[in-house]
């Protein structure tokens, strides 16, 4: 009998101090100031955050994860050197949203409105109270190259544009045009815009699934959200979400979405197969969210209570709130540094950190007590990452069974093993852009080598790794000194 209530004094603190940890795991990093109103923060996938300043400041604020500002870019721009001969003179746009093709290389900025050129120029503009196609003048999008952050392309698309979403094969970008009422499908390769599609008042979030065959956009003058097939352009709907639906995020798997209802003032999990919708509070007018990379948390701006909610996406369970300076509305997520960027209106960037992801307890007994369901068991069960080493050397250690040592700098050996930290020099969607970089730290000496993640299937190109983090601190210094810029990630 007492070994027993013992058991159950262990279980008890143990699920309790594992719950604190859950709970409470939101702290502030970081407080950016300067010449900025920021109406949204977008990071590129790898190391690069756009802030758009809107209209007041007529600019996109660029920060690397080091929190410096590596530029400003002005949206000042001359239209007939960007293909459109009859614009002549000196034209300014308004930065509203970003998003970025799926390799992170370019950027694309929306401009709510023009101004410039001659006075019969950008003289009906849109505005937020107002709708009607043809009624008010068309704006433009911004490419900006992610490597030079010089605008490459301008393209033309409908009144007052506002959010941007990118297709994973970077072919399409699409826009919605809040005053037009419709949405834009740019064609990156042409540069132009390919289709116009009607949606109804007020359009603004969008979210493509992984496989790039349907956007699903948020119509804020409604209480639905439309379904565009991308092969067909056919549009279908789904109906009665909620007052007002305004930001989207797609669940990795793409069987839930996730909406914050600008009318009721709450946020909606969408189950994809039936389309019921669970509904929570998380404050007083929830804004923008982020997905964290492996889809189990929410992170949720509250524009009226100024704070940010993270909440567990698997029982929509609030588990924190951190206060936040005024008028949060845009949010981003860094899925390396477990940071999240969030845009105050008022004139700051807000960097804040879970640690719930610093380290993951793997002890079955935790994962018995915590797991909700089926699903939940497999993932805690699964928190190893798999290694893809260069051919010749997976096949020697698959063969060999041993640990085979590379040389990552001059008398300083590491281990090709699965080890618990990892020197990143740079994360990418498509494979070859990860074996390009490898590739290039080869020729200069590093013995890099690749490294799959499963778990949000990002290919890395890796200069190293240790089971010690105070050695993969000091490999990364020296890495630095080297020129070499790295980060470190953590393997769960």
């Amino acid at each position: 009998m007492l070994r027993r209530l013992l058991y159950l004094y262990f279980i008890l603190n143990a699920f309790s101090a594992f719950a604190y940890k859950e709970d409470s795991t939101l702290s502030q990093l970081k407080i950016i100031e300067g010449k900025i109103n920021p109406k949204s923060i977008v990071h590129s996938g790898n190391g690069l955050f756009f802030a758009q300043n809107m209209m007041y400041k007529h600019t996109v604020t660029v920060y690397d994860r080091n929190f410096q500002l590596l530029k400003t870019i002005s949206d000042k721009v001359e239209l007939n050197k960007y293909g459109y001969s009859k614009r002549n003179g000196l034209y300014r746009g308004s930065p509203v949203e970003c998003t970025f093709t799926h390799d992170g290389r370019f950027a694309w900025v929306s401009n709510y409105n023009m101004s410039g050129g001659a006075e019969t120029e950008f003289n009906k503009p849109g505005c937020d109270n107002c709708h009607g196609t043809g009624i008010y003048d068309s704006s433009f999008v911004y490419k900006i190259n992610s490597s030079t952050l010089l605008i490459e392309a301008i393209v033309k698309v409908g009144a007052v544009p506002k959010y941007l979403a990118a297709t994973p094969d970077s072919k399409y970008v699409l826009v919605t045009n809040w005053s037009s009422s419709d949405l834009s499908i740019i064609d990156t390769d042409k540069l132009k815009e390919i289709k116009r599609i009607k949606l109804g008042t007020y359009p603004r979030g969008i979210e493509v699934d992984s496989s790039g065959t349907k956007a699903y956009i948020a119509i804020m003058g409604s209480s639905k959200i439309a379904v565009i097939d991308l092969r067909t352009f056919e549009k279908t709907w789904i109906k009665d979400v909620g007052k007002s639906p305004r930001h989207l995020c797609m669940s990795p798997k793409n069987d839930y979405l996730y909406v914050s209802l600008n009318g009721d003032g709450v946020v909606g999990k969408i189950d994809l197969s039936t389309n019921e919708v669970t509904k929570i509070k998380t404050g007083s007018l929830p804004r923008s969210m982020a997905l964290s990379g492996d889809g189990r948390h929410l992170y949720v701006v509250n524009y009226g209570s100024d704070k940010l909610t993270k909440v567990r996406t698997l029982d929509m369970k609030v588990l924190d709130n951190i206060k936040t300076n005024d008028k949060p509305i845009g949010i981003t997520y860094d899925d390396e540094t477990n940071n999240i960027w969030v845009a105050c209106y008022e004139g700051s960037i807000m960097v804040f950190h879970d640690s719930y992801y610093d380290s993951i307890v793997t002890d079955l007994l935790y994962d018995e007590l915590l797991a909700q369901n089926a699903d939940e068991i497999e993932f805690r069960k699964k928190i190893t990452t798999e290694i893809e080493l260069p051919l010749q050397d997976k096949e020697t250690l698959l063969e060999a069974k041993i640990e085979k040592p590379v040389e990552i700098l001059p008398n300083k050996i590491v281990s090709n093993k699965v080890n618990k930290y990892y020197l990143i020099a740079g994360s990418f969607k498509n494979k070859l852009n990860a074996e390009g970089l490898v590739k290039e730290l080869s020729a200069k000496g590093y013995a890099s080598f690749i490294y799959f993640n499963l778990e949000n299937e990002f290919t890395y190109a890796c200069v190293s790794s240790y089971a010690n983090k105070a050695m993969a601190i000091q490999q990364s210094t020296a890495l630095k000194e080297d020129g070499i810029a790295v980060w470190m990630y953590s393997v769960r």
